[in-house]
């Protein structure tokens, strides 16, 4: 079964927190709905499976699915879920899938009030021939005190389905997650005792499967029962590379209570949201909390918890991974790489169009002489427009008849997005015809040196509302003077602009810092400082993030790049676990490094620093009686 879903069930186990039958007092709105785990999986079916909340005005539901979580292809049509405050567990079959494939698929739900839409959760068909085990029916609804049968079938070669398979409910495993909703009287035989949506599973021969269980009060009468929260951990939705939002459902269980998340980047979890509070009731509500802060590509993992006055529970633990998408709050630029022209022996220009979606964005190319790549060259800044744009830069210093693969590349503080990889071919050296006098063979003109530009900070831990200093020093190592220099700074999302130096002539505008430096002299340095200020609010940890280009030129058809990117965290403590449950976090090994090198005297770290300038000079020199050899030879010849 895919990963996903095995993350996923724990949460599918404890669903089943509301009465049928207690209606809500409060007026219509818009419906909730939340995806749950599929059921009945074979080779080329599956039941599709919900949980719908229609809040008071007529809703339909449907299902998108398909074998891309980007392009859900598939639909099932729209079907009816009524008009009452009850939360109901919905479902689709859908057929005609393949062996061995993976579909991604969520449910969609709409009323007059607006449409709601669940998570993309996914499920993998079993391969041809392979055994399944599903059960019968898979999504019911039985009433107070009453029984209810149900059938466990297992196919041996995954030929037979439905009704045809073995029936292997008297000596398969079966389970209630939710006990006291429907309780297991043995045999596939349950019986309905509490209002809510129970998950039921039976195992048989290596293989588990699942169905869901609807109970409510015949009457139609709602639950009346005290105790802790019910909690329930939802999938989380907006997930970008560097935030998300996190979701759950709790019922107090008519006590007041408070909810919050803890999450964290490895199941021991460590961090806390903000404490929310819910009203006195035993109606089922939504949850949720933004998180910020968070690392590109990373895992993070979640529960929902709650408290009241009988004691504190906690919802099962999800995750997700923030992956390498755009960051909230705006939309990451779009990119396209462009075709290779004016192709020579040593050199061609590379083509891009991009569109920076309205925040100020950065792009530049990467090439090797395979896929994969290797050499970032030409960081540029396009601007903050809406629309697209095109723009190129000039590859040099190629070998002749050799094939180069390059792409695009674009950055804004929404994120970043990369173009395909193409490819392009040099010319062939030219050959010379022969001449009655030998013609000498002219001195190529020396490459100019790239600029050098680094970025540095202080202090590195920043807090909420504390200043720090961004400082970018750059320098010119040529002999010659280059010109049109133009530094652009991406700024960091979570801080506020408050000076630089120098400041003539720069322009701060949206989220973006532009400084012109005219023309360097040969070896001219200099450092531009920004004083930034940590926005208020911003929890300790949270990833401060920023990448700076200086562009210049030294002719129409000479031109370069460098590039500097500055990543901190911010200061403060970590807040606690807000539960008196939860375990104390102690600090983690990046705040006890921090700590330690806080504790270091000065004098170590001027000692530090003169080692580092020692390294360089050496590096500096090496490499400067290189470049300087490498000149007499050309000139030799």
């Amino acid at each position: 079964m895919n990963t996903i879903i095995k993350k996923l069930l724990p949460a599918a186990f404890f669903v089943g927190f509301l009465a049928f039958g207690a209606h809500s007092a409060a007026a219509a709105g818009f419906p909730t709905a939340q995806t749950n785990i599929a059921t009945g999986i074979t080779q080329s079916a599956a039941i599709l499976q919900a949980i719908v909340t229609p809040n008071g005005a007529a809703t339909t539901y449907r299902f998108d699915y398909g074998t891309s979580q980007f392009s859900l292809g598939n639909s099932t049509g729209y079907l009816a879920a009524g008009s009452d405050f009850n939360v109901l567990a919905v479902s689709a079959p859908i057929s005609g899938l393949q062996p061995a494939t993976t579909y991604y698929y969520k449910v969609i739900v709409q009323n007059s009030f607006g449409t709601n839409e669940g998570g993309v959760l996914s499920f993998t068909t079993p391969s041809a021939n392979a055994p399944t085990l599903i059960i019968e029916p898979s999504n019911v609804t039985v009433a107070i005190g009453e029984t209810l049968q149900l059938v466990a079938r297992y196919d041996a070669d995954g030929t037979t389905g439905g009704a045809g398979a073995q029936d292997v409910s008297q000596s398969a495993s079966w389970m209630s997650f939710n006990a006291a909703l429907a309780a297991h009287q043995g045999s596939g035989r349950f019986y309905g005792q509490g209002n809510g949506i129970a998950t039921v599973s039976a195992s048989y021969n290596g293989l588990t499967t699942y169905a869901m269980i609807g109970v409510g009060a015949s009457s139609g009468g709602g639950g009346g029962g005290y105790g802790v929260p019910s909690v329930l951990t939802s999938p989380a939705t907006n997930i970008y590379q560097n935030v998300a939002t996190l979701q759950g459902l709790v019922n107090p269980n008519n006590s007041a209570a408070t909810a919050w998340f803890e999450y964290g980047t490895n199941q021991s979890l460590g961090q806390s949201t903000q404490n929310q509070s819910l009203e006195v009731g035993n109606v089922q509500v939504n949850t949720s909390a933004y998180v910020t802060g968070l690392f590109a590509n990373t895992t993070y993992y979640y529960r929902a918890a709650a408290r009241n006055s009988y004691g504190a529970a906690r919802g099962a633990t999800l995750s997700f991974n923030t992956g390498n998408g755009g960051a909230a709050g705006g939309t990451a630029p779009i990119i396209s790489t462009g075709e290779a022209t004016s192709i020579g022996s040593t050199r061609a220009t590379l083509g891009v169009a991009v569109n920076p979606r309205g925040a100020l964005t950065v792009i530049w190319f990467e090439y090797g002489r395979s896929a994969s790549l290797g050499t970032s060259f030409g960081y540029q800044s396009v601007g903050s427009s809406a629309g697209e744009s095109h723009s190129s830069a000039v590859l040099a210093g190629l070998q002749p008849a050799t094939t180069y693969y390059y792409r695009a590349n674009a950055f804004s503080s929404y994120g970043n997005a990369n173009g395909v990889v193409r490819s392009f071919r040099t010319a062939g050296e030219t050959i010379l015809p022969p001449t009655p006098a030998p013609i000498p063979t002219p001195k190529p003109a020396a490459d100019i040196k790239p600029l050098t530009l680094a970025a540095s900070a202080l202090p590195v831990d920043p807090r909420a509302g504390e200043s720090f200093d961004y400082s970018l020093a750059y320098k010119n190592p040529n002999a010659v003077s280059v010109k049109n220099v133009v530094l652009t700074v991406i700024l960091p999302v979570n801080t506020d602009f408050v000076s630089s130096a120098p400041s003539s002539s720069s322009k701060v505008s949206d989220n973006g810092f532009t400084l012109p430096l005219g023309t360097l002299k040969a070896n001219a340095a200099g450092t531009v400082t920004l004083r930034l200020t940590v926005t208020g609010g911003t929890p300790a940890g949270e990833a401060i993030q920023s990448i700076a280009a200086l562009n210049w030129s030294k002719s129409a058809t000479e031109s370069g790049s460098a590039s500097a990117t500055l990543a901190l965290r911010a200061g403060g403590e970590i807040a606690p676990a807000t539960s008196a449950e939860a375990a104390p976090a102690g600090p983690s090994l990046g705040a006890r490094v921090m700590d330690s090198f806080r504790n270091l005297s000065l004098p170590f770290w001027l000692v530090v620093g003169l080692l580092i300038l020692v390294i360089f000079y050496f590096i500096y020199g090496y490499l400067a009686a290189k470049r300087k050899t490498e000149t007499e030879n050309i000139s030799e010849f």
